[in-house]
């Protein structure tokens, strides 16, 4: 779901990309935390909140920590989680751009890509 549009916003969804019933909750509070703390920092801008957050899982006791952290509305019992923001935040360009940087970055991390593959079969199965 990331970067789906929702009523002419941008959702950026988590996932409990673990599986394990008993870690659900922390799981997706895990990924959902990181992901607005990735998108402070590459916005360079600790004050910036979505417009909402959604949740999939009942309202825990600790619910105001939540309100705390994302500055905003969160919603419980949702069908996702996820941060939603308006399509004009994400319209700016990121302080840290640099577009001469990305090719000389993207051929280095293709080669470390490949010496980390060079060894490991199941890797190389999924990376392809």
């Amino acid at each position: 779901m990331a970067g789906a549009d929702f009523q002419g916003n941008k959702i950026f969804g988590c996932e409990d990309i673990l599986a394990e019933p008993e870690l659900h909750q922390f799981n997706l509070e895990l990924q959902v935390s990181i992901s607005m703390t990735l998108v402070r920092e590459l916005l360079g801008d600790e004050t910036i909140t979505p417009l909402n957050v959604y949740i999939e899982y009942p309202e825990p006791a600790h619910s105001e920590l939540y309100r705390r952290f994302f500055g905003c509305p969160v919603l419980f019992n949702k069908s996702f989680t996820g941060l939603e923001f308006t399509n004009e935040r994400f319209s700016l360009k990121l302080p840290k751009h640099n577009p001469l940087a990305i090719p000389i970055l993207m051929k280095s991390c293709d080669e470390e890509l490949q010496i980390f593959l060079k060894d490991n079969v199941l890797l190389q199965r999924v990376y392809n």
